[in-house]
This record gives structure tokens, sequence and C-alpha cells, in this order.
């Protein structure tokens, strides 16, 4: 049957003229009060949520009177929202390229402070999904767990998250921002509320975790190369950047008449000496970071990258 993509875009019926276009729900996937880990959402792409933002107060038509609804209800939680007394299992989903503010992009779980070791607490469980390319004005840029909520995470990969992207308004309003100084993560955590992460990888996001939650663990997870930069990157620019790395390791190299002008030197003239670690190629003036501005109007990373081919190493003696 193929990919099956869940999207909050619809080009039919969006307003073209709103920044939240094409976008036209708050949540891709909701999951509300009574959801047991009985309900399992397995195997789909959710995707495109954009800061679309409708309803207020206490009524919504997908949540019952009943239930408190504060405003992040409403604005968190672009690709998924948890809610009240929701504890699905969700296995081999991705979730891609979504953007809301304040928090939570790809999702976010707000359990309205249910005391976590309440006999009938529950943890939502996501287990083998990937978490890309998803954008958020403040924290959580792929998974945000609000207070009293709970979360278990397993074989899990985060990569690409930006978080950070603005002002924090909310943080402004109540008293301060958020934890101003380190970065918010890919996953964020707030007093309260408790991850159990396992196995799980996060690379090439803003930041990797921010926790501050109660009795968290984290166990056979990898956190590395968190140092994603600038604003606004889109998958272009990801790419862009891992071919480069991949280039200075020597898997791949640009072809001859590909390289600019005025470079004529073989793949293995980029090292030392035989068997040394390659050179990494620094502009003159540069720090030697990766070259991360935003993409130009046609989508693309500055500069453009030469097109690769593969290269196999020579097999030594």
């Amino acid at each position: 049957m193929g990919e099956v993509v869940l999207s909050a875009a619809n080009l039919a019926i969006a307003d073209r003229n709103a920044p939240s276009f094409p976008a036209v729900v708050n949540h891709v996937v909701y999951f509300g009060d009574g959801i047991s880990t009985k309900t399992a959402l397995c195997g789909f792409r959710v995707t495109s949520a954009n800061n679309y933002t409708t309803g207020t107060g206490e009524h919504s038509p997908i949540e019952s009177d009943a239930i408190r609804k504060t405003p992040f209800f409403y604005l968190d939680g672009g690709g998924m929202k948890l809610c009240a007394d929701a504890c699905p299992t969700i296995e081999r989903v991705e979730v891609v390229g979504n953007y809301t503010s304040p928090c939570g992009a790809g999702v976010s779980v707000e359990h309205l402070g249910t005391p976590l070791d309440a006999p009938v607490f529950r943890d939502c469980i996501f287990r083998d999904c990937i978490f890309r390319d998803n954008r958020t004005l403040v924290t959580g840029a792929a998974f945000d767990l609000l207070h009293g909520s709970r979360a278990t995470l397993e074989n899990c990969l985060f990569v690409g998250n930006m978080a950070n992207l603005g002002v924090d308004y909310v943080g402004l309003l109540t008293g301060g921002e958020y934890h101003p100084e380190h970065r918010s993560g890919a996953i964020t955590v707030f007093e309260g509320a408790r991850a159990e992460v396992r196995c799980c990888i996060f690379t090439v996001n803003w930041a990797g975790v921010d926790d501050n939650g109660t009795a968290s663990t984290y166990v056979k997870s990898i956190c590395w190369d968190n140092t994603l930069q600038g604003r606004n990157l889109n998958r272009s620019a990801l790419r862009n950047r891992h071919h480069q790395r991949r280039w200075r390791k020597g898997v791949v190299q640009p072809r001859r008449d590909q390289r600019p002008e005025g470079n004529h030197r073989s793949g293995n003239e980029h090292r030392r000496s035989a068997g040394s670690p390659l050179r990494r190629p620094v502009r003159a003036g540069s720090t030697g970071a990766p070259d991360c501005r935003p993409p130009d109007k046609h989508g693309s990373a500055q500069p453009p990258q030469p097109k690769a081919e593969y290269c196999p190493r020579a097999k030594s003696a």
C-alpha cells in the first residue's frame, strides 16, 4: 500500500493569506481522555502542522467540557496532542516537518497534573518512532511533556529538530523566560513530569534534551553533535551539512569537473599524509563551523554544494 501520510495541510480549503497556510487543523492526531495503551497508532507519517490555532475556553468539539483546557490544549502538539488521561501506544510513526508556537511541534503530552505516583497513572508509549525537522518558537521542538505528564520512549530517533526560533512570550508573561541560560531540546520535560528514555538517539538537533522533571531516566541512549545552527533550516540544508561531513571523512568526493575553479587536487591530497585524518576545509576568516545559513528563495542552502559521487576507499595492503 505504501506510506500513509496524515497531514495538517489542505490546499483546497486553507486560507492562502494566513501565516499558517496550508494547515487547517490544530493537531494532526488527537488522543483524548480515557485512551489506554490498548489503543495503538502504527506505521503512519504525521506532518505539515504550521501553527494553525482555533478555539479558546473550556468548550471544544474534540474533548469533553469536563476536561480542563489550558492555552496549550490549543497551541501545542501540532503533529500529535495527548490530553488528560490519554496513554496510547505509538509505534513506527514518523513525526516530521511540523511547526508550532510556543511548544511541542511534533508531540505534546498534557496529562493535566495527575500525580506521578498515582496507582492508576499510566505512561503513553512511543516505540520505534522518528522525530525529524520539527520546529518551535520556544521549547520541545519534537516532543514536550507538560507539568504532571509521563511518557516512555523506546528506540526512537530525534534528528534535525529546532527550538528557540523566537522570543519566549509565554515566559515573559509569567515572570521570566524558560531557562534562558541554555538551549531548549528536541525533548523538553517540564517540572513535575517524567520521561523514561531507552535506546534513543539525539543528533543534529538544536539541543538534545532539557529535562526539569522528576526522576526521569535515560538508559542506553546517545546525545551526539546536537549543534544545529541557524533558523528555519529545511531538509536541503541538513542534507548539505551531512554531505560536508561525509566529504571530509573521505566517504564521497566531488568530481573534478565540479570543484571550484583553481581546485584541482585529488581526493588523497586532502590528507596530511597516508593514514592521517582529512583536513577540514575552512574558508579564510571562518571559524571552521559548518555553513548553516538559511536557504535561499529556491529552497537550497547557501552556498550550493557540489554534486558528489561515491568513491570507495582504497583497500590497505
